[in-house]
């Protein structure tokens, strides 16, 4: 049985509507590693954990198997980092 993570990415309207964020599973590839752009919607799905950086942490609203995950409160600094497990 394979297990996967999921998790959604989007960047919510800020003034310059990008953002970055970098996504590596479990083995360590890259999912994703790249700026997104205002309104773009990302979906990722891997084997966990899913390890994420998000740059901007206030421009992106992150949805984890399907619900709200509050990214923004975990650091103090404006980069998010965490993992979906």
């Amino acid at each position: 049985r394979t297990v996967t993570a999921t998790a959604s990415l989007r960047p919510m309207v800020t003034d310059s509507g990008e953002t970055w964020v970098t996504v590596r599973d479990a083995a360590g590839k890259q999912l994703i590693n790249r700026a997104l752009q205002k309104d773009e919607v990302v979906s990722l799905n891997g084997e966990p954990p899913l390890s994420v950086t998000i740059g901007r942490k206030d421009a992106v609203a992150v949805t984890v198997r399907g619900e709200p995950f509050d990214h923004r409160s975990l650091s103090k600094t404006t980069v998010s980092r965490f993992q979906v497990k």
